[in-house]
This record gives C-alpha cells, structure tokens and sequence, in this order.
C-alpha cells in the first residue's frame, strides 16, 4: 500500500514539474487555462533569443544549463519578490506567467534587471522576447497567452531583454495573419462546411452541391476557406488542412443526405488547391477518406484552385490518372501549368 501510494506520487510529480527546472508544466498549464476562465490578470509569455545557436553549437548540458538559470531568475522574481506562483514552461525555451497579484510593470523592470546581471546568460548572449497581454474577464487564459505571443513576436524586433504590451487595436488590426499561424500550428480550430443544394436540369434525379468551408476558433471567430488556406500553404502544412477540409464535406454531405432520406444522386463540387497534388502519396489520403462515402451514391468533383503557383504538367496529371476512381472528377479550367518546354 505505501509502496503504490509513493508511486502514485512519483507519476504526479512528474506530470506536474518540468523536471528540468522545476517549474510547472504543460499539463498543469492547461488545467490552469481550464480552471480559471475568469481569472483577472496579466499574461506574460517569455522565449529565450539566441538559444537555439548556444545549445547547438556549445553543447545541449551548456543549453540545460542557460534554462536552469533562466528558470532561477523567474522563480527569484516572480514567487520570491512578488509572490506571483504561476509560472510555466511549456516547451524548449518558451516560459509562461500569469500575474494576478501585482502590477505587472514592477514585476517585468525586477525581471529584465536580473536577467542582465547574469553572467550565464551575458556569456552566451541570450536575450528575451516578453510579450505581456492584460487578460479581460471574457477572455480565456488561454486568449490572453495567444495575445501575448504576438507581443513575443514583436519585441524580436529588438536585442537584449525586451518587452512588448499587446493593445486590443493591435490585435484587430495587424494580427489576424499571426493568430491564425498559431491557430493553424496547434490545431486550435474546428471546420464546418455551408451546402449549396442545386438541381441538376440536365441529368434529371441528380442533386448538384456547392460547399463553402468555414474555419471557426474561439480566438478569431470565422475564417473564409481563401484566407486561412492560402496560410497554410506559406507554413506548409496545406495538404493536412485540405484533407480535412475534403473529409469534412463529404462527412457534412453524408449526414445531411441521411437526414433527409435523399435517393437521388448527388455531385457535391469540393475545392482543393493546385498545391496539394504535387505529394505522391495524396491519392491514398484522398482514397482513404472517400472510402466510406463510395456506396452512397455520392460523386467527387474536385475544383481545383490555385494562386500562381506552378507545378509541371506531367507530374500533375499522373497524380490525377494514378487515383483510378469512377467517382472522382476534375476540373481543370483556367489551370495555369508548365511543362518542361515551357507554361502553357
């Protein structure tokens, strides 16, 4: 019994602190963002510039060694001076803290004045980009953390120890492009897709669908298809985003085709960007998902859209025939390509 019960506080030791340095981890992080929806506070969001080159190129014990002594300023600053316990890190060289008890500009003047004291960090020239974002009482820990990444990212501008505070008007403003990134990055978002129905008056019994897909997040509301793929193509991430985008019609399709107990045959268009058909092994995503769908009289028809973007001709179009699926159709109106002799 006491044998299991040390156990059991072992494993809990270990998912609450960073073993590193002690501090909380991501786990507790999220309970924090779960717990305390209302919290009042400021959210600090700190990551360590020029730790990637040290850590690499003077050995991972000297980079363990700068982020023990970066946690070791935090903890002096914010529990010791200030009293302030939540304190983070959740990832590499990236540290969280939430102040609740004082003001915010006393704690972040303590900070950069103990961070340029330290020999440590002055020897291998490890600066802070800290971006401070005053939570709201609707917002989410979670927003507030989001709001302040954007300050990190600002304050990278700048050497040493720097800070930016995040306006709400920033955030509106000149933002949308970054939170969307980090939306993206952490699969933050859900899809859903809007079904146009049309009658088909040519082929009599067949139901045309035009599906415009939205992405929703707690952070930015809706996003429109055009905007938030054309992101995930600059973070190359666009084949994941448009798989789901592909299987989130057809799953939206199939429901409401069940729901209103629809025999007639239905062609639901679906667009998917030229960039995507240049991975070789698309088809088998592609088969994968459509897989449940092929028995219900649904066909594909794939509008393909593109932003300037080239690939050549002939790898396109043994993609396309490489599928080998009656249900699949392609429009390739207007496609701009090249070939190896030249665009056309």
């Amino acid at each position: 019994m006491i044998v299991k019960r040390n156990k059991n506080f072992e494993i809990e030791k270990q998912i609450t602190f960073d073993t590193l340095t002690g501090l909380f981890s991501r786990v507790v992080f999220n309970r924090f963002c779960e717990g305390f929806k209302s919290k009042k506070g400021v959210a600090v969001l700190i990551d360590l510039d020029n730790f990637k080159y040290a850590n690499d190129n003077y050995g991972h014990h000297i980079g363990d060694e700068i982020l023990v002594e970066y946690a070791k300023i935090i903890k002096k600053v914010f529990r010791s001076n200030y009293g302030e316990k939540n304190i983070f890190r959740i990832s590499g060289d990236e540290f969280y803290c939430f102040i609740e008890k004082t003001d915010y500009e006393l704690v972040i003047n303590e900070l950069k004045k103990e961070l340029n004291e330290s020999d440590i960090l002055k020897k291998y020239c490890i600066g802070s980009s800290i971006g401070i974002y005053k939570k709201k009482e609707k917002e989410s820990v979670e927003q507030s953390f989001m709001y302040a990444d954007i300050g990190m990212c600002k304050a990278k501008n700048k050497k040493g120890h720097t800070e930016y505070f995040v306006e709400n008007g920033e955030i509106l403003k000149d933002s949308l492009m970054m939170l969307l990134k980090k939306i993206l990055k952490n699969d933050k978002y859900s899809l859903k897709s809007e079904l146009k129905i049309e009658s088909d008056l040519v082929n009599v019994g067949v139901l045309k669908i035009k599906s415009n897909v939205i992405l929703e997040s707690e952070i930015l509301g809706e996003v429109r298809y055009r905007d938030f793929i054309e992101v995930s193509k600059e973070m190359e991430i666009i084949k994941k985003v448009d798989l789901k985008v592909l299987e989130t019609i057809l799953k939206e399709t199939f429901y409401w085709k069940e729901k209103n107990n629809i025999e007639k045959e239905i062609v639901i268009e679906i667009n998917l960007h030229l960039k995507i058909f240049e991975d070789i092994y698309l088809w088998k995503n592609i088969d994968e998902i459509i897989s449940n769908y092929k028995k219900e009289n649904i066909k594909i028809k794939i509008i393909i859209i593109e932003d300037g973007s080239e690939i050549l001709i002939e790898q396109l179009f043994n993609n396309l025939y490489s599928l080998k699926n009656e249900n699949i159709l392609f429009d390739l109106n207007s496609l701009k390509v090249k070939t190896e002799k030249g665009r056309r």
